[in-house]
């Protein structure tokens, strides 16, 4: 397998034209996010199908469970999809469509699944199951998308870029 060379740090995204023209594009974000969650969906929707099936055969079903079942069946599918090439290359399937990939900003370096994970996917993961306010945060988050450096709130709270991966 090809060994590709990390990004050179980024000093500051705000002001640098040069590392601007770097970041990833909205529309390829956009693209990619779709790919994924459509990943997701369809590894996601069948087994939760057949779960609350065997549950409401059973008589066992509630909405608890439902919400239980529905949010480890979706951690562990977008995890099972997409952690060992975003371990090893910060791409999603969507964002090696794509041809963009998750940095870290200070540093310039893939980072590591674990903080991918637990600072970028988990929260949104969790605050989407109560859908009213999920829906509000994820509009919110989406609309980050906007600013000159094109990061989103996760990306903020990560301290991540996307870019795109032909640029060096």
């Amino acid at each position: 397998m090809k060994e590709e060379k990390p990004f050179k740090p980024l000093k500051s995204v705000a002001g640098e034209p040069d590392n601007l023209t770097r970041l990833a594009s909205r529309s390829s974000r956009l693209i990619a996010t779709l790919i994924d969650s459509a990943t997701a969906a369809f590894l996601l929707f069948p087994l939760l199908w057949f779960i609350l099936l065997e549950e409401a055969r059973v008589g066992n079903i509630t909405v608890l469970r439902m919400i239980i079942c529905s949010l480890v069946i979706g951690i562990l599918s977008y995890a099972l999809v997409n952690a060992y090439y975003l371990h090893k290359k910060g791409q999603s399937f969507g964002k090696m469509y794509v041809g963009i990939r998750v940095i870290g900003s200070k540093s310039g370096q893939v980072i590591p699944f674990y903080k991918y994970f637990l600072l970028r996917i988990l929260p949104i993961i969790i605050v989407i199951f109560p859908i009213f306010i999920g829906l509000i945060i994820i509009i919110i988050d989406s609309l980050f998308i906007f600013r000159k450096d094109k990061r989103c709130l996760h990306d903020l709270l990560t301290g991540t870029l996307v870019v795109n991966v032909n640029e060096k």
